[in-house]
């Protein structure tokens, strides 16, 4: 036995007490911890569960549901960017509808035709940058600038407006024969061809 505990009895009997088994502080010690387990169990429950996954939280679940349909909507858009409005007419976020028309049956169909040269077509032939969204994207600034008269000439023919908007910037290039000719010099400026709300563009 050791000094301290030797000292523990000896203080006990003076005073009328038992002296605490080694059996009893252990059991003391063991509730304490059990009881410290427990609260940090419970603390580390409820943190876990307010930064848990919305699906497996009632009140998050809204949020989840959003996301769902965000994602839906997403997918339903034409190039990542128009909304179909009807059968085969299609908005674009400035307001500009896609629908069928010109000599491709379709002016989406036109359109695609200014993604990429045709270098054996006679006369010049505009490219866009950026493939089709690159396209639609940059018709739709040049549509927000020829509003405004922004850097745009404008004419009128019958019921179609024709507008030439200077972005002073790269938006393509010319190819066709007499692009490659001139070693397909950058476009900077986009024909756009309204009737109402109707368009079609090309770099030039």
């Amino acid at each position: 036995m050791d000094a301290e505990n030797s000292t523990t009895i000896r203080a006990s009997k003076e005073f009328g007490q038992d002296a605490p088994s080694a059996e009893d502080d252990a059991r003391q010690k063991v509730g304490t911890s059990q009881s410290s387990q427990t609260s940090a169990s419970e603390k580390h429950s409820s943190f876990h569960h307010s930064r848990g996954p919305p699906s497996s939280q009632h009140e998050q679940a809204p949020r989840s549901d959003d996301g769902q349909q965000y994602q839906g909507q997403t997918e339903t858009l034409l190039h990542g960017l128009l909304q179909e409005i009807s059968k085969a007419h299609y908005l674009s976020p400035a307001g500009l509808i896609y629908g069928p028309g010109s000599t491709e049956g379709h002016r989406l169909d036109h359109l695609g035709r200014h993604i990429k040269d045709q270098p054996n077509r006679p006369g010049k032939h505009g490219v866009f940058d950026g493939g089709m969204q690159g396209a639609l994207k940059t018709i739709d600034d040049d549509f927000k600038r020829a509003q405004k008269q922004q850097r745009t000439t404008e004419t009128i023919d019958g019921s179609r407006t024709i507008s030439t908007v200077d972005l002073g910037e790269r938006v393509g290039f010319v190819g066709g024969q007499d692009g490659r000719r001139r070693r397909n010099p950058v476009a900077r400026r986009v024909g756009l061809v309204l009737e109402g709300k109707r368009i079609t563009a090309y770099p030039m």
